[in-house]
């Protein structure tokens, strides 16, 4: 929480001219101003769940940041994702926010681009299911309510969506998590 602190503090001193200047190297990115805010909170929201569900299983991610982290998750995908050379493209239909988006499984990247209405989400789940499937954190064991359907309806783009995900993560501190536990997660979901 000190570091946290001193960290806004220090963000929120930076003048207009400095935030538009302002670049963060992290590993393979470089990170404006926005994208380092965006990616705290995503990081502070997701690892608060981590510590949580270890004493409450039912534990859910912090409600009122799930919009921003839902906004946030492109350069996560983008991060995560593992290419094959296969081009597929999953609409994803949110609930709780309404949102849409379009998750594209390219040959040569993984991106995640807002979507509209106009197609049916072949992966329909709340937005925190969502976010938690992005981060490898979705599991028989720790489903939010209103996810089942959704993977009775569609099982195999669950699947489908995990690999491609989680397919290169390794054991790192970035991560938090081995490859050997987001198998066993997306595993977990097979058998359901």
């Amino acid at each position: 929480a000190v570091a946290d602190t001193a960290l806004l503090e220090r963000l929120e001193s930076l003048s207009e001219p400095q935030r538009e200047r302002f670049r963060f190297p992290l590993g393979p990115m470089t990170l404006d101003y926005d994208d380092l805010l965006g990616l705290r909170l995503n990081e502070l929201v997701v690892h608060c769940w981590d510590v949580e569900v270890t004493v409450s299983p039912d534990a859910a991610l912090f409600a009122g940041a799930v919009v921003q982290v839902l906004d946030n998750l492109a350069m996560i995908v983008r991060f995560s994702g593992h290419t094959t050379g296969e081009d597929e493209r999953v609409h994803v239909h949110t609930r709780d926010p309404n949102r849409f988006f379009i998750l594209h499984l390219g040959p040569n990247e993984v991106s995640l681009h807002n979507g509209d209405e106009s197609h049916e989400g072949e992966l329909d789940l709340p937005g925190e299911a969502f976010i938690r499937l992005v981060y490898g954190r979705l599991d028989a064991d720790h489903t939010p309510k209103g996810v089942d359907e959704a993977l009775v309806d569609r099982p195999g783009v669950v699947e489908r969506v995990l690999d491609r995900l989680l397919r290169d993560l390794v054991e790192d501190d970035a991560h938090g998590f081995a490859l050997a536990e987001a198998e066993q997660r997306s595993a977990s979901l097979r058998v359901g």
